[in-house]
């Protein structure tokens, strides 16, 4: 609040001088001047009306600005083949929890979404160590795995079809309640824990396959993820905060994919983040260049720091 005040002073030192004249000289001055006294006076209330919403202007002009002027998003990559990833976030490193979180999402459940594999996720930890996993394809569960990766593949596909069909049926409200709506209801529940139980088979099996191993070579690495901050002024920074993530093809070293978010910091003045107070990072501009993709997961994070 202190910029904003600094940034308007020479309009509230104008404010209290024509105030203070105007009481010295009341009744005094000729009628056309007391018209523009009362249009300033409107004016400066509507100058300290603002002051209570400063963070919300200034917050919102920055975001437009370099919303305008930062690089356009995009990703142009293709990725049909199981491959390697390696990300780095530079903002918040993970901790040993994430990685493991992280392993299983991007190791089991984008086999399943997008049927794309990735045979090999490195992640760098908080301690400055990086943690690659990869599945344990010795074992004799790994056949099992793809057999239930298939089931469940073939589950949620059905469970699909089934709400679909019953999305149609209640469209019409007159079919609520009937013998049809009833059985498209029994089916979709019926699909529904089949794929639930086809997800947990297949994820038990699957977390108990995930190995890893601690080890700085990632030189055999297909694609780096590279997560950072925009640096931005002083001024700036106090309002915004904006992330980039940069895909990288390790064969070539060319930039295949890029995107940014821009964050508010802390809550606005007149509605205070209580949770999380100035560390509170809330989307202001999204760009959807990476949305459904396998990539979105790392780039929506919303790192307070």
């Amino acid at each position: 609040m202190v910029f904003y005040i600094i940034l308007i002073s020479p309009v509230l030192i104008a404010m209290a001088i024509w105030f203070a004249l105007a009481r010295f000289i009341h009744g005094k001055i000729p009628e056309k001047f007391a018209k523009t006294q009362t249009t300033f006076m409107i004016f400066s209330f509507i100058v300290l009306g603002l002051i209570p919403t400063y963070d919300i202007i200034i917050t919102n002009i920055l975001g437009a600005y370099y919303k305008d002027n930062l690089p356009k998003p995009f990703l142009s990559e293709k990725f049909e083949k199981p491959f390697s990833l390696y990300v780095e976030n530079n903002i918040l490193p993970y901790t040993q929890k994430e990685m493991k979180n992280y392993s299983e999402e991007f190791l089991l459940d984008w086999w399943i979404i997008d049927n794309i594999k990735i045979n090999r996720l490195a992640l760098k930890g908080d301690d400055g160590q990086i943690y690659i996993y990869y599945f344990d394809t010795n074992s004799d569960k790994f056949e099992l795995l793809q057999t239930k990766a298939k089931k469940y593949d073939e589950a949620n596909k059905r469970d699909k079809d089934a709400r679909y069909k019953f999305d149609l049926i209640v469209a019409n409200k007159e079919n609520i309640g009937s013998d049809m709506h009833k059985e498209a209801l029994e089916i979709l529940n019926k699909e529904r824990n089949s794929s639930w139980m086809a997800q947990d088979e297949f994820e038990n099996i699957g977390k108990s396959l995930i190995k890893f191993k601690i080890s700085n070579d990632i030189s055999n690495f297909d694609y780096t993820i590279k997560k950072g901050e925009i640096k931005l002024g002083k001024f700036a920074s106090k309002f915004i905060k904006i992330v980039k993530i940069e895909i990288i093809d390790n064969k070539t070293s060319k930039l295949v994919g890029y995107n940014q978010y821009i964050y508010r910091r802390g809550g606005y003045w007149l509605l205070p983040d209580v949770v999380y107070g100035d560390d509170a990072l809330t989307p202001l501009y999204e760009n959807y260049a990476l949305r459904h993709t396998m990539f979105y997961s790392i780039t929506n994070l919303y790192d307070r720091k």
